[in-house]
């Protein structure tokens, strides 16, 4: 793969050298380039935007406002080559979002190794520059006939530079206006380069994102954590911190890595890391002289901070460090509805995590793993409601309840059992339900915003249940931006 990384590369500088200079080129040497960038993004088997590749190992970039807030990462896809006979679909993650920013990161699985548009200059903009836009305009229609898929390639015209107090660029409006699917597409300049990205008001598109935004938002790294396994009676010996760090930009700044750690009641301890390879790591006393018992669920506070030349940070990573074999909540745990406190993560999770065992009709023997991946949170004071493609999750509190009788964090049976709190929950989908169950839930952790129509803010929840006419369990984990694991 390296390998053909790098004849690629190669190729490419001879294929397409109008990407890697910035004399000035024609009208149509920049639509020509324009034509081999866009890719077309999917969901649910939807196209909902237009996208970029920024980096030939397949990162693409679009706008944050294409991509639904509870979008499954799952089902998310890139087309290549959308409506031509060699058409491609790869499954894409989401890497990265910036709402401010409005901008948004994608890795694709797999798919043809794409040419990576540089990045131009704000100072290069000024009214009245042409720039060539490039997008999947949404249900082209021409003598009754629609036609999806079909890549556009348009000369638009700056009017007007919006900047801060600071003189810098803010965004960049531009006539005449684009059909809203051009949302996510570059805007190149007469180098060939960026120039920004086309943002989407309403059904039309006069805006874009300029490329000083872009290159903040790639400078970031993907930084990887493998934090140590530290054992009980070796708590006070060094241990070996890991990090990866990965630019997707194509203009790499050399990057220094430093790891922070802090202990409850200590000072904070700093110690610049060794680039090794790829990698960078540190080797360092995680406990030094702590008194921390094996059961005890004291954490280190674990930082990596990212920084590029003359000290600016550009990335910041949080990892909470637990003793090895300190208890912690686990699917195998919730299996027999042992509740075990899951302990604190170090930056926000939002997952499904859930077993039906086989044979069990509701959930059919399938095995459920979402990230990042609701649909609907909502609910009330008495009752929350998740919905995650298809799967719908209810918890609440007991029938006929007084409006006092609110959802709080504790432990709740279908069945009254000792001093458990009683309650119902609800697990469907698919179009399969049972009508008689019994199981149990605990609430972790619960956050609303009441003057929102008590919108969930927080929530970690596990759960158990049995349907009554097979007595086989479905069980599981559910976080929304929990700060638990």
């Amino acid at each position: 793969m390296i390998k053909t990384l790098r004849l690629y590369m190669v190729l490419l500088t001879v294929a397409l050298p109008t990407l890697l200079c910035g004399d000035e080129l024609s009208r149509v040497e920049v639509a020509s380039i324009a034509r081999g960038l866009p890719v077309q993004i999917d969901q649910n088997g939807s196209r909902i935007a237009t996208g970029f590749c920024i980096n030939p190992m397949g990162m693409i970039v679009c706008t944050n406002e294409t991509i639904p807030e509870n979008g499954y990462e799952n089902v998310l896809s890139v087309v290549f080559d959308a409506g031509l006979k060699n058409e491609r679909k790869s499954l894409a993650k989401i890497i990265r979002r910036d709402k401010e920013r409005n901008l948004a990161l994608l890795s694709v699985e797999s798919g043809p190794v794409l040419p990576a548009l540089r990045l131009g200059m704000d100072e290069d903009l000024s009214e009245s520059t042409e720039l060539i836009a490039a997008g999947f305009p949404f249900d082209t229609i021409d003598n009754g006939t629609v036609y999806l898929r079909v890549l556009n390639v348009k000369v638009v015209n700056v009017n007007t530079l919006l900047r801060d107090d600071k003189a810098a660029v803010l965004r960049l409006r531009f006539d005449p206006t684009l059909n809203s699917g051009f949302a996510g597409g570059p805007l190149l300049n007469r180098a060939g380069n960026a120039a920004g990205i086309v943002g989407r008001l309403n059904a039309v598109s006069d805006f874009a994102i300029p490329v000083s935004h872009i290159r903040q938002f790639l400078e970031r790294p993907i930084l990887v954590f493998t934090p140590p396994i530290v054992e009980a009676d070796r708590k006070t010996s060094p241990a070996e911190f890991r990090v990866t760090a990965s630019q997707v930009t194509s203009e790499p700044a050399e990057l220094e890595l430093e790891l922070v750690l802090t202990l409850e009641g200590s000072p904070e301890r700093r110690f610049p890391m060794k680039k090794v390879g790829l990698e960078f790591l540190a080797e360092v006393v995680p406990f030094p002289g702590a008194k921390v018992l094996p059961q005890s669920t004291a954490a280190i506070h674990c930082e990596i901070i990212a920084s590029k030349k003359g000290g600016i940070e550009v990335g910041r990573l949080r990892h909470r460090l637990f003793l090895h074999g300190t208890p912690n909540a686990n699917l195998d745990a919730v299996k027999v509805e042992n509740y075990i406190k899951p302990l604190e993560s170090g930056e926000p999770t939002t997952y499904l995590s859930a077993i039906s065992a086989p044979g069990e009709y509701v959930g059919g023997g399938a095995t459920l793993n979402y990230q990042n991946a609701f649909v609907q949170t909502d609910g009330g004071s008495q009752e929350i409601r998740i919905s995650i493609d298809g799967w719908n999750l209810t918890f609440a509190v007991q029938e006929n309840s007084s409006p006092n009788n609110t959802l709080k964090v504790g432990e709740y049976r279908t069945k009254k059992v000792d001093s458990h709190r009683q309650g119902r929950l609800r697990i469907s989908g698919r179009g399969r339900g049972s009508s008689e169950i019994d199981g149990s839930f605990a609430i972790w952790e619960l956050e609303v915003d009441k003057e929102n129509g008590y919108r969930i803010v927080r929530l970690a929840i596990d759960f158990f249940q049995r349907s009554k006419d097979t007595g086989l369990p479905f069980y599981g984990m559910l976080r929304f931006n929990s700060t638990l694991q």
